[in-house]
């Protein structure tokens, strides 16, 4: 009989097999005991047997069972069976015998020994004991074993016939009474009373029933296990996070010990090698002719800092420029340094007072550089011990969401808070709760008999507040871990805020994700596979704190300083006194006496939206509220709110990467499962920084975030510039020469190229078991004169190795190595920053726009001059109404493009990475005229801070601009192409908005996790 206990219907699985033996019933969805019921009133065999479907009977199970039955005259008979433990990816762990034993009635009275596949029993005992009990959810199994061993002896057979399948997802069984326990303690405990109960009613006189109950109590039941496993189970919650955080440190010290040793070993090495090399240098006679030159005749005849000293040193780099770049350059090098120099004469001139820097910097980026001075905050959540806060809650009825609130601010927050609960005329049940708990709790409770409202409970909580700090919450929210740390850092990042609110599923302009859906406001559920506590882990982990200030925060949750109650006082119970309205009224006049209202964006509160309101009485209060709030502020205060908080780019960018957090975190999952344990060595020899390498750096994170193991290599001499380059680097480096790298490679399974010459570095690896890999940024033959020694090599880097596994940003560099050299490339696509580079507040209020470049002269394809020329034309046209930034190359580069221009630009220089994303916060255009773009790692950059962009169409930018709808993408060798571009974002505000809003949006499509994944699978799939 298989029973369908109304699943999905498997008649075409029950089909194949052609066998009239099997009945296929369907039965509506009642449980199991119901399921087992139709099986056996469809039965009419002498004996009757069981198999769940997570069970395994071995072909000689029931000839086992019905001889012994038949030889032994028995009429309920078990044997024995393996438990087998199947881990996720469906592998056997172990298999083991739980219990083998000949079981007595006496036995069965409070815990169950006998498998319910294993027993087999004759049809006559069910009038003696009935049918399963269909009133049980669990513990089926062992009711009816229990009833049928009191109504016959069981008899035990010494064979194992089958096998039960346990399933473990990590260290816990998915499928066993005891995950019952802590899953659905209730359920349990209920089925327990039931059985229980029931003792009573076995098979059985008195005096075998006494005798049996006295012997049960002797041993170790179902009741000893759950009691104990209460009153352990918080205990063994403590101890395996406190086991698994001692474990993590110890991996981790046992991980920088094994690099230290590798890298303290490889120094010993090239230590030995270099003094060999430094010994054998100071023995050949070139060194000692060059040293005694240099040190009798240049050192005394040119001594530094003097004129002769310069025009020495001018002469060698004027011959590193002949010898490397030719007569051409040389001469173009030599005309730029003498118009830049002139200008420099001129300007001087025409007012001695005013230094060369001040022509490329005004008070705009001074301001820029106050503004943004403490941009950095943090990762670590500051403690705030030593605060004082009261927590007010006002409670109506509710109960199940008020018991979920208190116990998550119970169990999340530190204490150094008072919480104060304001009862307002809940009925019996909940009133009751709320005294009980005050009386285990330090809690101080206040009761109204009759509901007063919600704004007039508020205010009895704040009147008998009395800390620094106090938090209206509402009690149909879930906080979580570090929540009143994290929002009083934020209160504390400015003096002048006065009130905080956090992120949520549902709280207007501070929801998250989305903020509107079909009208309404969102409700924005959490996917299946994400918890509230994860959620707001996500939201920590992935926040800048940049603290949005905006004019309007939700009520749910609000932060507010006891120096502003004391300044404009409470809630206005006269106006909004039936509730709704009240926190909006209260933000007006908060933001009128000077306070800033912030998010604390690094903070999520769950709501669960109340339900002391029906909907219909909830529509009406918002809309009663809304005519208040008008009539005593008036529509443009309000409109102007409105308007500011949906308009808000800081916000935008947080919503945008809010959407994408759990794709994100299921791209680290996946890594996990896929490659945890790999481990890979990046080739990285460089020493200026560079966006390549910051893209490189960036996808290493998220492969160690994925448990891969990531090194990077670097040449010696390199050591002292790259660390300087990169202070705040995650990612251990080992520095060695050319030909240790075969040495070092060893130790992991697979090698990373990233630039041409590297390539042949790793060749001599190409018959190991090693896989190797060259990430193609660019095609770099280009980058050289053709012809060239370098030119030569770059080209042939791609063919050097046959079995090198090639990857790619974009479908433009993949076609032009394949149009070139015949070979393919995976592509694993673009990538940013999106945690750095994202809106923040703004320091220029203005309604100027501002356009944005970068100038690198030392790029020829970025077109420099050309950019420069269309930039002086259109702020020729549009003059104050329009600002112009650049950046990318010191003062004299930039200067000696056009020495003599009067066209006001501003120019940053050469600006550290930190400081790219507050720039591009400040620019409404980006412009990049260069000819080409490998992948156009800058306008992505610019785009993930909100700007609209203006790329090359020849390139990689295809790949994440859409030409209209988030930038233009041009024909950059086409000058009027580049100046309609530049006019139509200027002349047309409302496209340009829209092109800013939905870059924040697109841009979060291109984690770094995505390409490090794609990297993964690429290199080991």
């Amino acid at each position: 009989m298989v029973v369908n206990d109304g699943g999905e219907d498997i008649k075409d699985i029950i089909d194949e097999f052609s066998d009239s033996r099997i009945k296929y019933i369907c039965s509506e969805h009642k449980g199991k005991s119901h399921a087992l019921n139709v099986g056996i009133n469809f039965s009419s065999g002498e004996f009757i047997g069981y198999l769940d479907d997570d069970d395994i009977l071995y072909p000689i199970h029931l000839e086992v069972l019905v001889k012994a039955a038949i030889d032994q005259g028995c009429d309920f008979i078990y044997d024995d069976w393996y438990e087998v433990c199947i881990d996720e990816f469906g592998r056997e762990i172990k298999r083991y015998f739980e219990f083998r034993n000949d079981v007595s009635p006496s036995m069965l009275i409070l815990k169950n020994y006998i498998n319910h596949k294993c027993i087999l029993h004759r049809r006559c005992l069910l009038k003696k004991v009935g049918l399963y009990d269909e009133d049980l959810d669990i513990l089926i199994d062992w009711d009816m074993i229990r009833r049928l061993s009191f109504a016959s002896q069981p008899c035990h057979i010494w064979s194992v016939t089958s096998e039960h399948i346990q399933y473990y997802t990590g260290d816990v069984i998915e499928n066993r009474i005891s995950s019952l326990r802590t899953k659905d303690p209730d359920k349990f405990k209920k089925a327990l009373e039931r059985i229980i109960k029931k003792t009573c009613e076995l098979h059985a006189n008195e005096m075998e029933l006494n005798e049996s109950i006295s012997e049960a109590m002797l041993s170790f039941s179902y009741y000893h296990q759950f009691r104990i496993g209460q009153i352990l189970h918080e205990h063994e919650i403590s101890l395996n996070k406190e086991k698994s955080e001692l474990i993590s440190q110890l991996q981790s010290l046992n991980k920088e010990k094994s690099e230290l040793i590798s890298q303290l070993r490889l120094a010993r090495y090239r230590a030995q090698v270099l003094d060999i090399e430094i010994a054998e240098i100071k023995r050949s006679i070139s060194w000692k002719i060059t040293n005694k030159f240099h040190n009798r005749f240049i050192e005394r005849a040119l001594p530094r800092e003097s004129k002769r000293r310069r025009w020495y040193d001018l002469g060698l780099k004027a011959m590193r420029i002949l010898a490397n770049d030719g007569f051409s350059t040389l001469l173009q090098e030599y005309r730029s340094r003498n118009a830049y120099y002139c200008s420099i004469a001129h300007k001087e001139s025409e007012n001695p007072e005013n230094t060369f820097r001040e022509t490329v910097m005004d008070d705009f980026l001074i301001q820029l550089h106050s503004f943004h001075r403490n941009w950095g905050i943090a990762l670590e959540v500051k403690r705030n011990y030593e605060k004082n806060v009261d927590i007010v809650i006002c409670i109506h009825n509710a109960l199940d969401d008020v018991k979920s609130c208190l116990m998550s601010v119970i169990k999340y927050s530190p204490h150094i808070y008072t919480l104060i609960l304001v009862d307002d005329g809940s009925d019996e049940a909940t009133k009751s709760f709320l005294q009980d708990f005050a009386l285990h709790h330090d809690v101080f409770l206040l009761r109204n008999d009759v509901a007063r409202g919600y704004t007039f409970a508020a205010n009895q909580g704040l009147r008998n507040s009395t800390g620094k700090y106090v938090i209206l919450l509402n009690s149909d929210t879930i906080v979580s871990a570090d929540w009143l740390d994290r929002m009083l850092e934020c209160a504390e990042s400015d003096e002048r805020i006065g009130i905080v609110g956090p992120l949520s599923n549902t709280a207007s302009w501070q929801s998250v994700p989305k903020i509107e859906s079909c009208g309404d406001w969102a409700s924005n559920d959490l996917p299946e596979n994400i918890s509230i506590h994860m959620m707001a882990d996500l939201i920590g982990k992935y926040s800048c704190r940049c603290y949005p200030k905006i004019p309007f925060l939700n009520g749910f949750c609000l932060l507010i300083k006891k120096e502003l109650i004391n300044q404009i006082g409470y809630f206005d119970e006269d106006s909004f006194g039936a509730g709704y309205g009240e926190e909006n009224d209260y933000c007006i006049r908060a933001r009128k006496a000077q306070w800033h209202l912030a998010v604390s964006d690094d903070v999520y509160i769950y709501h669960e939206q109340s339900r002391s309101y029906s909907d219909d009485r909830r529509k009406k209060l918002c809309d009663r509220a809304s005519k208040i709030l008008i009539d005593k502020h008036g529509i443009q205060e309000v409109s102007k709110g409105v308007s500011e908080c949906k308009g808000n780019r800081a916000m935008a960018g947080i919503r945008a990467r809010a959407d994408v957090l759990w794709h994100r975190h299921g791209l680290l999952e996946e890594g996990k499962k896929l490659f945890k344990g790999k481990s890979l060595l990046i080739i990285l020899p460089i020493m200026e920084p560079t966006g390549g390498a910051y893209v490189i750096i960036q996808e290493a994170y998220a492969l160690i975030e994925m448990g891969v193991r990531v090194s990077l290599f670097n040449l010696t001499e390199h050591g002292v510039k790259f660390q300087q380059s990169f202070p705040d680097l995650r990612i251990p480096v080992i520095y060695g020469s050319i030909n240790e790298v075969p040495l070092i490679a060893a130790d992991f399974d697979a090698v990373i190229a990233t630039i041409n010459n590297s390539v042949y570095w790793i060749a001599s690896l190409n018959s190991s078991d090693i896989t190797l890999a060259y990430y193609i940024q660019d095609f770099e033959p280009d980058f050289y004169p053709k012809g060239s020694r370098e030119y030569n090599l770059a080209w042939e880097s791609y063919m050097k190795i046959p079995r090198i596994k090639n990857v790619t940003k974009t479908s433009w560099n993949k076609n032009k190595v394949m149009s070139n050299m015949g070979i393919d490339c995976q592509i694993i696509g673009p990538s940013v920053d999106i945690d750095l580079f994202r809106p923040r507040e703004r320091l220029h209020k203005s309604n100027d726009i501002f356009i944005g470049a970068m100038i690198r002269p030392s790029t020829p394809r970025r077109n420099p001059r050309f950019t420069l020329e269309i930039l002086e034309e259109i702020k020729k046209l549009y003059g104050d109404k329009i600002n112009i930034i650049t950046f990318g190359c010191s003062n004299d580069d930039f200067l000696s493009l056009n020495p003599c221009r009067d066209i006001p630009i501003n120019h940053m220089g050469v600006l550290k990475r930190e400081w790219m994303p507050h720039l591009f916060n400040e620019i409404d255009i980006f412009v990049d005229f260069s000819t080409y773009q490998a992948m156009g790692l800058t306008a992505l950059e610019a785009m993930a801070c909100g700007s609209a962009v203006i790329v090359p169409r020849n390139g990689g930018c295809q790949d994440f601009v859409k030409d209209g709808i988030n930038g233009f993408l041009i024909d950059t060798t086409d000058r009027r192409s580049c100046t309609d571009a530049l006019e139509k974002l200027i002349n047309d505000e409302k496209l340009r908005k829209k092109m800013c809003s939905q870059s924040i949006i697109d841009v979060c499509r291109f984690p770094a996790e995505l390409a490090a994944l794609n990297m993964l699978k690429a290199i080991f799939i």
